[in-house]
């Protein structure tokens, strides 16, 4: 008995020291930039489950005096329990692996998972939760298999192209488009930023001269909304924070009860949460301001 006691208390301190290792080495691992997305704690964590299970098998082996072979043999037995009590463990070690080598997210990174209602930055992955601090300063911990299986959205790439999508409507009511009359467009013809494009429709503006009322039709007039788009255009192509070599329209939507919508889809040069807000309002402040110049109304409930 004596000597079975002294056996355990040996391989309990191995065990320890072998736990002890694994946590230097994680911690050391961890802190190098070329391993960052890769799953380290789940690895060691999957080896530290892997090192007790053998101690159990040794210490059981050693108490009733039985060799490892025919212990590990008795196992086959009962591998339908042990799948079933470490199922977590076994679908979490998998989908951490697909989480490195597929690089779905790594640590740092901003996902967004709307069925989940998350909306942060990672801070960890284990082998069975993924820990997410969302905006709100709360923390979700998603089961690492659900994490993989769900549709989630990563912005890291964002900080990597250096830019920040923009997207967002101005609505128009329809009533207040016209045709643009000679006093009108002279009126426009002081904005610098459309100033170019007026001139080069000046054969338009004189044809307007000729014709009046429904003979309007004959000609290519110029409309308040196709020159307030312009001068969108010609406004964010200016704008000191809106980049010019990514993605860049203005365009119409589909009309609907609401109005006929313009959208605007550029990116911005910074990307940081407040900035960003900072710089779209900025320019939807300008452009709703600016839509009186040119006769358009903006969409109200009446």
């Amino acid at each position: 008995m004596l000597s079975k006691i002294s056996n355990i208390f040996l391989i309990l301190c191995s065990i320890f020291f072998i736990q002890f290792l694994f946590k230097n080495l994680q911690s050391f691992l961890t802190k190098k930039s070329d391993l960052s997305d890769k799953p380290i704690k789940a690895i060691f964590q999957v080896l530290t489950i892997f090192a007790y299970s053998l101690v159990g098998v040794y210490i059981l082996s050693v108490i009733i005096d039985k060799p490892l072979g025919t212990i590990f043999g008795s196992i086959g037995a009962i591998t339908a329990v042990l799948l079933l009590v470490f199922r977590d463990s076994i679908l979490g070690l998998v989908a951490s692996f697909q989480i490195s080598f597929n690089r779905i997210a790594r640590v740092g990174d901003w996902i967004e998972i709307p069925s989940l209602n998350v909306d942060g930055v990672v801070k960890d992955i284990s082998l069975t939760v993924v820990t997410v601090e969302n905006w709100d300063k709360t923390f979700t911990y998603i089961p690492s298999y659900q994490f993989v299986s769900s549709s989630l959205k990563n912005w890291q790439n964002m900080e990597h192209v250096g830019g920040r999508r923009i997207k967002r409507n101005l609505l128009i009511d329809i009533h207040s488009i016209h045709f643009y009359s000679v006093s009108e467009i002279k009126k426009l013809m002081k904005i610098s930023v459309i100033k170019k494009y007026l001139q080069q429709k000046s054969k338009n503006v004189e044809q307007a001269k000729s014709n009046t009322g429904i003979e309007k039709l004959n000609n290519m007039n110029l409309t308040n909304i196709g020159v307030f788009r312009i001068y969108i255009e010609n406004y964010l192509k200016q704008h000191q924070e809106i980049r010019n070599d990514m993605t860049f329209l203005v365009r119409q939507l589909q009309p609907s009860e609401k109005g006929l919508p313009i959208e605007i889809y550029v990116f911005t040069k910074k990307i940081q949460w407040v900035e960003y807000e900072k710089i779209q309002s900025d320019i939807f402040d300008h452009l709703i301001a600016a839509s009186h110049i040119f006769n358009i109304v903006l969409y109200k409930r009446h």
